[in-house]
């Protein structure tokens, strides 16, 4: 998403980065490469963490994350100040925090995480504002990542941090939502998109979605039977063969 601008890495590449990672210790990728290679990032990620410490998981997130090089993009200084107060990111790295304390001096913004029992369960409240909900964790704490199958399945019914994709869900059924940098694709949030399909029969709160390159099929699609409104924009290659997001 957005944080690529910042020079992190896409899911696909944060996937090879952790090929690397276990392959400077000595650790056998193969599994890894192969079903990213297969497109499955998930089960990429499995396997990849399956060989990892919780020590060296919180080595690679932070690493991966660059949180001790990466700055805020102009790009995330028109999030920030486009208005809302109110922020949910699947992201672990902190360029929007960074962003909101640099162009909001004047508002104090609580990051809230999947671990978090007691401001998740505040959050929802109508009134709520002020707040960064980080769903799939944040990099300073290894132990609230979700980035691999089993840590998924933490967010779902009977799951530990249930809690947290619950949270979600009252976000999204309540509120509305505009979505930047977000492929519509992630498994939590298609699952909930769902579950609000089945309970409001198409009577959920209109969303927005604001993406690149899309078809009007996909439009229509998205429109119809999940009630989000897609804005679409078109890029062009730069000379390395990269999309180029000028007209976003």
């Amino acid at each position: 998403g957005l944080s690529q601008w910042s020079g992190l890495p896409s899911w696909k590449r944060l996937i090879h980065e952790l090929a690397d990672f276990l392959q400077q210790r000595g650790i056998d990728s193969s599994l890894v490469l192969n079903e990213a290679n297969n497109g499955d990032l998930l089960q990429a990620a499995s396997y990849g963490f399956d060989k990892l410490t919780p020590p060296q998981i919180g080595e690679f997130i932070r690493k991966t994350c660059r949180l001790a090089t990466a700055k805020p993009h102009d790009i995330h200084h028109k999030l920030v100040t486009l208005g809302p107060r109110c922020f949910i990111t699947t992201n672990y790295d902190h360029l929007l925090e960074h962003s909101l304390r640099q162009w909001q001096p004047d508002r104090y913004y609580r990051v809230v995480t999947n671990r978090q029992l007691t401001e998740t369960a505040e959050i929802v409240q109508a009134r709520s504002s002020d707040f960064v909900f980080k769903l799939h964790g944040d990099a300073a704490d290894e132990q609230s990542i979700v980035l691999t199958r089993e840590q998924y399945r933490t967010l779902l019914p009977d799951g530990e941090r249930h809690h947290a994709l619950e949270t979600a869900r009252m976000l999204l059924a309540s509120r509305p939502v505009v979505y930047f940098g977000f492929g519509l694709r992630d498994p939590d949030f298609l699952y909930v998109r769902d579950l609000l399909a089945n309970t409001y029969k198409g009577g959920s709160r209109d969303h927005y979605a604001v993406m690149s390159d899309v078809t009007p099929p996909e439009i229509e699609y998205w429109r119809r039977n999940y009630g989000i409104h897609i804005l679409p924009y078109s890029t062009h290659p730069n000379l390395d063969g990269t999309p180029n997001h000028a007209e976003l």
